[in-house]
């Protein structure tokens, strides 16, 4: 009797912490299917009494470009990028 391993949809999954010191700012990731992939991000600012109010955009296969709204406080953005099959 031959048991099989349940499948999983996701092909792969990236994380990362990254700090916004000026913006915009790209981070480096390895190549993904931009059709295939969802991107997620959490973010904060050591800035009182403001919120991050940040973006980040898939915008090449090897590429994430974050922006924030607010320029004058380091922004803390953490995210995750799953890449399905």
């Amino acid at each position: 009797m031959k048991i099989l391993a349940p499948k999983s949809a996701i092909k792969n999954v990236q994380r990362g912490l990254f700090t916004i010191t000026s913006a915009p700012s790209d981070v480096t990731i390895s190549a993904v299917d931009m059709s295939k992939s969802f991107l997620s991000i959490t973010d904060t600012t050591n800035a009182p009494d403001v919120r991050a109010r940040c973006r980040a955009t898939l915008t090449s296969a090897t590429n994430i470009n974050f922006t924030r709204e607010y320029n004058s406080n380091n922004t803390f953005v953490s995210w995750e990028l799953i890449e399905y099959v």
